[in-house]
């Protein structure tokens, strides 16, 4: 069985990650896969080299309509939709040559996919991981959602999302959320070499979070909260793409990232305003995630609009809690007073107080991580998931 997964990023994100587990999922039991990656020398691309999986070598873009929670305005994203269909005729061409028994398309923005694919009678999945923009029932979403009821299967990542598209039953779907290997990804790591790993102080309670310079991940809400602590022992590792290489662009690429730029000259003049640089460790991009979740005490995921939760279970893996912005998309994921602890999105006052209770309260702190690490287990476990993948996908082809 041969089996081409499309993915449109070569950034080394969630939806990325989350696309190497179905390639390692299925990468079994006579099965060949085939990856379409962004050609260059890109995440993705070494990702692939490193995990020795097969890439197509044709420099094409997917068909995209990128209509989803957290992404671009309606303009932008007609443009690229329309930029994208020049591809159309070379996408026939590769699937010509390729002949996959199925591809899966891993993002609800390649939607404009299925209805190719379908006229050459090639089976097709789609694995939706963004969060559903607007209204359900609005007129795209109405589109999207007419198009996916084309495939052989929809898979989501919460319970929650497949209500939200609220597709007919006669729709092959499920729900397979994120996984993690939790004994590969925490073997031989501990809290206290990961602090000396990392050179850490080992009496400060540390505050993790994994956004980078990005508004919609909640960079804004995290630091304005380290603002309204009076103990000096709270402080923040802020890891992610801090935008320095942004900052560095000139003339049209310039242009096009202003609001961007804008934003992370502003974060960076209030840190420097109101004097948190030694609150606050800059620490940028990893590859190694896992000795940072180790050497925290707690993870923030304070996002401005529900994106995919993998700092939940991330955090999990270590026992340590989350505090999270309270959207309904974590609800299955993230249970307060459980596992973490939620405040009102954009309210860094009431962040700030949630990570202050957290920090007065270590007996607290230690059972709410424990418990994330059973709900990561029970709900995350690359094991079952595994399982899940190879069913569903089983059982589109055969449909």
């Amino acid at each position: 069985m041969k089996i081409l997964i499309i993915h449109h990023t070569g950034v080394l994100g969630g939806g990325t990650i989350s696309c190497f587990d179905v390639a390692n999922a299925l990468n079994k039991n006579n099965r060949k896969i085939i990856l379409s990656l962004p050609l260059g020398e890109n995440a993705a691309q070494l990702k692939a080299q490193e995990m020795h999986i097969s890439t197509l070598n044709e420099n094409v873009m997917p068909l995209v309509f990128g209509y989803y929670n957290g992404g671009s305005n309606i303009i932008k994203v007609m443009i690229k939709a329309l930029f994208s269909l020049k591809y159309r005729a070379n996408w026939k061409e590769i699937f010509k040559q390729v002949k996959p028994d199925l591809v899966i398309l891993n993002s609800v923005v390649q939607w404009p996919m299925i209805s190719l694919l379908n006229s050459i009678n090639i089976k097709n999945v789609c694995f939706i991981r963004e969060t559903l923009r607007g209204n359900p029932v609005g007129i795209i979403n109405r589109i999207i959602a007419s198009s996916l009821q084309k495939t052989s299967g929809v898979a989501f990542l919460s319970q929650y999302d497949k209500e939200q598209w609220n597709l007919p039953e006669s729709v092959k779907q499920t729900v397979i959320p994120d996984m993690l290997d939790i004994e590969k990804f925490t073997e031989g790591i501990n809290k206290e070499d990961s602090r000396k790993k990392l050179k850490l102080k080992s009496d400060v309670f540390y505050v993790l979070y994994v956004g980078g310079m990005s508004k919609l991940k909640g960079a804004k809400t995290i630091i304005q909260a380290m603002n309204y602590f009076q103990e000096k022992n709270i402080e923040l590792l802020f890891l992610g793409d801090l935008g320095t290489e942004l900052m560095k662009l000139n003339g049209l690429q310039k242009g096009k990232k202003h609001n961007q730029k804008a934003f992370i000259k502003e974060m960076y003049s209030y840190i420097e305003k109101n004097n948190m640089n030694n609150q606050i460790h800059f620490i940028g991009m990893q590859k190694n995630m896992n000795y940072w979740y180790a050497a925290c005490d707690v993870v923030v995921f304070p996002a401005e609009k529900a994106h995919q939760a993998r700092p939940i279970y991330e955090a999990g893996a270590f026992s340590k809690p989350v505090i999270a912005s309270d959207f309904p998309n974590y609800n299955e994921y993230l249970k307060s007073g459980v596992n973490g602890l939620l405040f009102e999105p954009g309210n860094y006052k009431e962040l700030a107080q949630t990570i202050n209770n957290l920090y007065k309260d270590q007996t607290l702190c230690t059972d709410l991580g424990k418990k994330n690490y059973d709900l990561t287990n029970s709900l995350h476990n690359s094991l079952n998931i595994n399982r899940k993948i190879e069913q569903f996908i089983e059982e589109a082809i055969v449909e």
